[in-house]
């Protein structure tokens, strides 16, 4: 946070826009696809909105991730792909000629 503040306080010496864009993470789960850290993304992504909006960033431009991983959103056409796939890949059966 204190280079991001210098950042944007030397933006303002310069007189120039901050533009700043931040992605959300946790140390604990390695895969950002997995559904662990759907469940956590929404918290974490508004966390660091909260924190970079602060005033004392001087931040012109916060851009954001979307918080949420449509994969795991129901009713979006990603989720009803995926499900699709899935119940094609159940009901295909595999017969060999001998």
């Amino acid at each position: 946070q204190a280079y991001i503040e210098r950042v944007g306080s030397e933006c303002v010496a310069e007189d120039i826009p901050f533009f700043l864009e931040i992605l959300a993470y946790d140390e604990e789960i390695s895969d950002a696809g997995s559904v662990e850290y759907a469940k956590v993304k929404p918290r974490k992504v508004i966390e660091a909105m909260k924190v970079f909006s602060d005033p004392r960033f001087n931040i012109d431009v916060l851009k954001v991730e979307v918080p949420v991983n449509v994969k795991y959103v129901e009713g979006t056409v990603k989720l009803k792909l995926l499900t699709s796939l899935k119940h094609k890949k159940k009901r295909l059966t595999f017969h060999t000629s001998t």
